[in-house]
């Protein structure tokens, strides 16, 4: 992880607090999600960003694969959760969870 990621990462969860933006559990090991990713030109920068415990983050990418139109979903509400600079409402997680329950695993 890049030092520049570090420490946006560190100032997120200061704004954010320590839950991951996917599964909604308190996670002491959070890393960045790139919603753009780096191979597509996406930058390190704050509304970039989403916070995602190690395991929600590679369960991500899995629904990348499997899901390409809900991780799309999923990337928009992270890119409206970093708009807010408040932690997750109920209304987001309802709509986390909605667009997980359509994912046919």
């Amino acid at each position: 992880m890049s030092r520049k990621l570090i420490e946006l990462k560190k100032e997120m969860i200061a704004c954010y607090g320590t839950r991951c933006w996917l599964s909604l559990l308190k996670e002491n090991r959070l890393t960045g999600h790139h919603i753009i990713p780096l191979r597509d030109r996406g930058e390190t920068i704050w509304e970039n960003i989403a916070l995602l415990s190690n395991d929600s983050h590679i369960f991500f990418n899995y629904i990348e694969k499997i899901a390409p139109n809900a991780a799309k979903e999923l990337n928009g509400l992270f890119m409206e959760l970093n708009r807010t600079y408040a932690p997750p409402t109920v209304d987001y997680e309802e709509e986390i969870k909605r667009v997980l329950k359509r994912v046919r695993w």
